[in-house]
């Protein structure tokens, strides 16, 4: 036999499952359209490497991937 309690959340988890796949496809579809192009760094996409006057620091600079229609546009 189910306590109260559990019934309560099961309808509550239930009520609020379309809101909860809603929020989180939102969420999707902004990294994809603001944050896919430059989410993935590796040496398939390296354009340059700069190296610091001391030489211990240095800078990778990579090309933007066009992953969404943003990215094709820049």
């Amino acid at each position: 036999m189910k306590h109260n309690i559990h019934i309560f959340f099961e309808n509550i988890l239930r009520k609020n499952a379309v809101f909860i796949k809603i929020i989180l496809a939102l969420i999707m579809v902004m990294w994809w359209w603001f944050f896919s192009s430059s989410s993935f760094y590796g040496d398939f996409n390296l354009y340059g490497t700069v190296e610091g006057v001391d030489g211990e620091y240095y800078i990778n600079m990579y090309q933007h991937l066009p992953t969404n229609p943003l990215a094709v546009y820049e």
